[in-house]
């Protein structure tokens, strides 16, 4: 779990290795001003899902920021997930419980 913000709604994202983007709760993404761009499909761990593609203008997460952050709403989704397309920039250690982030050089 990281603790971050959405164009300033404060989250507390899932880190999910599994997920290949940022995927935001319908409820978070409208408090968030974000829209829907493109809707389709998507296999989840959950099964198929209607989703949106979107933009997250300004995301932090941890001490990071990351502007515009390509995502996806979900309107069953219950957390925000801390997706691959963000953690792929960054260097991500995991050991004894603790997981480290920072800038990949």
């Amino acid at each position: 779990m990281a603790q971050g913000a959405v164009n300033t709604v404060p989250v507390v994202f899932q880190v999910d290795t599994g997920a290949d983007y940022v995927s935001i709760p319908q409820e978070i993404a409208s408090k968030a001003g974000m829209i829907c761009m493109k809707q389709s499909f998507a296999e989840t761990a959950n099964g198929t899902s209607l989703q949106c593609e979107s933009r997250i203008v300004g995301m932090t997460f941890g001490t990071f920021n990351v502007p515009n952050v390509k995502a996806y709403i979900l309107p069953n989704l219950k957390h925000p997930l801390l997706g691959m397309n963000v953690l792929g920039m960054f260097h991500v250690e995991h050991a004894d419980r603790l997981m480290k982030v920072t800038y990949k050089h």
